[in-house]
């Protein structure tokens, strides 16, 4: 349920596959929440320059992050995944 409402909310899942040897899923198992976080927007800011074609999203879905970096029941929800 947890990856189901945090994908609802970012609009992508919180790790590629739930293996031990993928980054974000092992930091989630440690419960390392603010290593998986910095981890997360790495990935997500190499992501958004490969497809950034200047549509002016950009601060909003900034606004987001920032948003769900700040939310302790969302960090609540994928720690307890």
């Amino acid at each position: 349920m947890g990856v189901i409402l945090f994908t609802m909310v970012t609009g992508v899942m919180p790790y590629f596959e739930a293996r031990t040897d993928d980054p974000l899923y092992s930091m989630i198992l440690a419960r390392n929440s603010e290593a998986y976080w910095e981890k997360w927007n790495e990935i997500r800011q190499e992501n958004q320059a490969l497809t950034d074609q200047g549509d002016g999203k950009e601060s909003s879905e900034e606004d987001v992050l920032q948003e769900l970096e700040s939310s302790s029941l969302l960090k609540e929800i994928l720690l307890a995944v």
